[in-house]
C-alpha cells in the first residue's frame, strides 16, 4: 500500500467519522425539541402504536408443533421477535432524526404493516428498502435454524449423563437458561455467597436438581463448581434413527419455509426455532425438565419450545433479578410503561415485591400469575471479600451514560446524568467530611466494562478516590455483602438496591 492509498483511507474514515457525528447531532437536537415542546413522550407512543397494530401472519410450518393454539402463539412470538428490533437505541434515532426532519426517510428492517403504520403517521418511509431489509432479517434467521438443526443432530451425548442418571434415580431438575459463571460459584473461604445457585438452594421449597445452561458457560465450567449442565435445557437425541430422522426432516422442513417465504416471509423467520420445538416434541414427558426458569434479560421473546413444554407439564418462569423496570414520568401524566410489557407471552412470573407484581399485572394483557418471592440474587464473585472490617457507610449508585447515548432514549427528563451523580456523591461526602467518616461507593458494574459510561463522572469519583474522601467497593462483588456489613446504606433512588 502506497503513501496515497492510506491518505485516502484516512480521509475515507474521517468523512465516516464526520458524517456520525452530524447524524448524532440532528438526533439530539431533535430529542431536545421534543423535550421542550412536551412531546418526549411520542417515540414511546409510536412504539406502542406497533404493539396495536397486529401483524398479518399467514400459517407458518411450525403452528403444528403446539396444537390448536398455535396459531395465535406463533403470530404473538413474530411479534414480540419484531417489537425487539424496533425497541432498540439505532431505530430510535432514525424516528427522531424523522421528527426533526420533514425530509429524512426511514430504511429499517421492519414488516409491512408497521411501514404503513409510520406511513399513517406522518413519517416517509422507503418501502422497498425497508421490505428488502425485512426479507434480509428473516433469512438470517433462517440460516441460524439450519446451524442449530445440524448442532442438534450431531450434538455429543456426553453433557447429558449426569441428568439420565438423576431422572432414572427418579429426581426432577430445574433448568436455568442464560446464566453466567458468577451465577454458580461458591465462595473460595466459604463464605456466604449471593448468587442466583445459592438463592435457588435456599429461597425455593424443592427437590429438584438444580441445572445450569447458557452461551457463556461451559459443562467444565459446571462441573469444576458441582452443577449439572444442559446447554438447551433439553436432552441430546437419543439414538442414530433418532438423529438421521431429525436430519432429514429438518431438510425438508428449511426447504418447504424457503419456498413459501415468497408470500410469507415469516416462515423464515420462525424456523430458528424448528430445531428446538422438534426436539422438544420426541423427549419423554419425564425427561424435560420439572421447572424452567428464564431471566428478566430476556423478557421479550419466550421460546416456542417452552410452550410445548409446559403443555407437557412442565412449569415455565420468568424471574425477575432486579426491580428496574418502569420508565420515568411527571406528576400531570399516568404512570407510564414499557410498551415491551404487553407484548409479554409468560404466564408465571417470580417478583419481588408487591408492588412489582401490581406493575406488571397492570401491563400485560394475558392472565399471569405473580409469586412475589423477595430480593433474588443473580451475580457473585467467587473471590473474597477484599474489606476485612466492617463498613461505615456504604453507596450504591446508577453509573451516568454519556448524553449522546441517554438523551436519545427520549427520557422526560434528565435524571440519570453525570450532574446529578456527581452532585448525589458530592453533598454525601461534604457531610462524612463533617462527620469524620469516609463512605464507601460500590460501582453498579466495573467501569471497563461499558464504554457509554460519561467519563464526567468516572473521573470526578476518581478525584474524591484519591483526595481520601471515597472508597470504592468491588463491583464484582454482590450488594448483598455490603448491606449486611455496612452500619448505613445509601442508595440512588430508583435502582435495586434502594
Amino acid at each position: 500500500m502506497n503513501f496515497k492509498s492510506i491518505l485516502n483511507s484516512i480521509s475515507g474514515f474521517n468523512r465516516r467519522e464526520r458524517g456520525k457525528h452530524k447524524e448524532l447531532r440532528k438526533v439530539l437536537r431533535a430529542s431536545l425539541d421534543l423535550r421542550r415542546e412536551g412531546r418526549s413522550h411520542e417515540v414511546d407512543d409510536m412504539l406502542n402504536n406497533f404493539v396495536d397494530t397486529k401483524l398479518e401472519i399467514d400459517e407458518v410450518v411450525l403452528s403444528k408443533f403446539l396444537g390448536q393454539q398455535g396459531g395465535d402463539i406463533v403470530a404473538a412470538w413474530c411479534t414480540q421477535l419484531a417489537y425487539e428490533l424496533v425497541d432498540t437505541l439505532e431505530f430510535r434515532r432514525k424516528l427522531l432524526r424523522a421528527f426533526g426532519e420533514d425530509t429524512y426517510s426511514i430504511e429499517y428492517p421492519i414488516p409491512k404493516n408497521w411501514q404503513l403504520t409510520l406511513t399513517n403517521s406522518g413519517f416517509k418511509v422507503n418501502h422497498r428498502k425497508c421490505d428488502r431489509l425485512w426479507y434480509l432479517f428473516c433469512l438470517r434467521k433462517w440460516w441460524k435454524g439450519i446451524f442449530l438443526c445440524l448442532e442438534v443432530a450431531f450434538e455429543p451425548k456426553i453433557n447429558d449423563g449426569d441428568i439420565v442418571r438423576e431422572i432414572e434415580n427418579g429426581r426432577s431438575w430445574a433448568f436455568f437458561a442464560d446464566l453466567r459463571l458468577n451465577c454458580i460459584t461458591k465462595k473460595r473461604n466459604n463464605s456466604p455467597s449471593y448468587n442466583l445457585r445459592s438463592w435457588f438452594q435456599e429461597y425455593l421449597p424443592t427437590d429438584e436438581v438444580f441445572t445450569a445452561g447458557g452461551r457463556r458457560l461451559s459443562s467444565s465450567e459446571c462441573q469444576h463448581n458441582g452443577v449439572l449442565y444442559s446447554k438447551s435445557g433439553l436432552l441430546s437425541l437419543r439414538g442414530v434413527n433418532h438423529r438421521i430422522s431429525f436430519f432429514f426432516t429438518s431438510i425438508v422442513a428449511a426447504l418447504e419455509c424457503l419456498l413459501r417465504s415468497r408470500s410469507n416471509t415469516y416462515q423464515l423467520l420462525v424456523f430458528q426455532e424448528y430445531a428446538m420445538l422438534k426436539k422438544a416434541s420426541v423427549q419423554l414427558n419425564e425427561h424435560l425438565p420439572k421447572s424452567i426458569y428464564f431471566s428478566n434479560t430476556s423478557y421479550l421473546v419466550r421460546p416456542l419450545w417452552t410452550f410445548l413444554a409446559e403443555q407437557r407439564s412442565s412449569k415455565v418462569v420468568l424471574y425477575y433479578y432486579s426491580t428496574n423496570n418502569e420508565r420515568f414520568g411527571d406528576k400531570t401524566e399516568k404512570e407510564r410503561l414499557y410498551p415491551a410489557y404487553r407484548l409479554i407471552a409468560w404466564r408465571n412470573l417470580m417478583v419481588w415485591n408487591e408492588r412489582q407484581s401490581t406493575v406488571f399485572k397492570s401491563a400485560i394483557s394475558v392472565d399471569i400469575h405473580c409469586e412475589v418471592v423477595g430480593s433474588i440474587w443473580f451475580e457473585d464473585c467467587p473471590e473474597a471479600l477484599k474489606e476485612n472490617s466492617s463498613i461505615d457507610i456504604a453507596i450504591f449508585d446508577v453509573t451516568p451514560l454519556r448524553s449522546s447515548w441517554y438523551r436519545t432514549m427520549c427520557p422526560p427528563q434528565d435524571y440519570y446524568i453525570a450532574e446529578n451523580g456527581i452532585l448525589f456523591l458530592e453533598q454525601i461526602v461534604a457531610v462524612c467530611r463533617h462527620l469524620n467518616v469516609t463512605p464507601s461507593m460500590k460501582y453498579k458494574r466495573p467501569p471497563s466494562m461499558d464504554r457509554r459510561l460519561d467519563r464526567r463522572y468516572l473521573n470526578s469519583v476518581a478525584k474524591m478516590v484519591s483526595s481520601g474522601d471515597l472508597k470504592l467497593l468491588a463491583p464484582e462483588q454482590s450488594a448483598q455483602h455490603y448491606i449486611k456489613s455496612a452500619k448505613m446504606v445509601i442508595s440512588r433512588p430508583f435502582t435495586s438496591t434502594a
